[in-house]
């Protein structure tokens, strides 16, 4: 199946609200990976979570920019709409990665985010699944550390994390190089999630900040916005899995 009139099939079926039509686009052992619940659905398991979903949650799916190929890869950015709340300002925003095998999905990885209430998903394969994953991208070792210190770079002399849109396609045009081969250098060689490695970033300069800066009204939330975070909840989360405590509790225990 063409990779353009498989991915517009495929939204296709979520406009809809299809539960049974989208998990037929994946293989028999394909996996779906919410890490936000760290839960694994195989297929079947994806048609009755999604059953549940469709029935809270009524969105529509719209493809923004263009759709990226790989030798065995998808990969495009999307809106979605609430149809609950069709006046509102706010948007969900993510991108999607399907690796194919012929014409089905054999795993998924999606990142996205809401304006309103942050919320980080990332699907992805199981561990042992890491290195056929990646077997056939043409990323050599050379390549691979060299990545490596350019992302280093980025992240702490250029601070690219402190933006709010930065994204996997965007930071892979910031290098010069394929959403597969970073997506690789992260997730295979570093062996940790996209949003997981931006936020490590974002949670150290928050650290920073948050013994600094004079607390007032929306003293938190600003330095959320600061380093980078859309709303208070995604950096309490990402600040208590770093460091098991709120972020006034680390002001508190630091500052004495």
């Amino acid at each position: 199946m063409q990779a353009t009139k498989l991915v517009h099939r495929y939204l296709d079926a979520w406009n809809h609200f299809d539960a049974i039509g989208v998990a037929a686009f994946m293989s028999r052992n394909g996996i779906y990976f919410d890490r936000l619940y760290d839960e694994k659905y195989s297929r079947s398991a994806l048609t009755g979570y999604l059953y549940g979903l469709f029935a809270r949650e009524k969105h529509q799916y719209q493809l923004v920019g263009d759709i990226l190929l790989g030798k065995s890869t998808i990969a495009y950015q999307y809106r979605a709409r609430d149809l609950s709340s069709p006046d509102a300002i706010t948007a969900e925003y993510g991108a999607e990665f399907l690796n194919l095998r012929g014409d089905k999905i054999t795993n998924i990885e999606v990142y996205y985010s809401e304006r309103k209430d942050h919320i980080v998903h990332t699907m992805n394969v199981p561990e042992s699944d890491t290195a056929r994953k990646y077997e056939k991208s043409g990323l050599g070792p050379q390549q691979a550390e060299h990545y490596k210190a350019l992302l280093r770079q980025l992240m702490e002399r250029d601070k690219l994390f402190l933006s709010p849109e930065l994204s996997l396609p965007k930071l892979a045009e910031a290098m010069n190089c394929t959403v597969n081969h970073l997506s690789q250098v992260i997730n295979g060689s570093m062996g940790i999630s996209f949003y997981d490695f931006v936020n490590q970033y974002r949670v150290n300069e928050a650290k920073k900040l948050l013994v600094l800066e004079p607390v007032g009204r929306g003293f938190v939330l600003g330095v959320a916005t600061q380093v980078g975070f859309n709303s208070n909840s995604a950096f309490y989360a990402a600040f208590r899995k770093d460091t098991r405590q709120t972020p006034l509790e680390y002001r508190r225990k630091n500052l004495e």
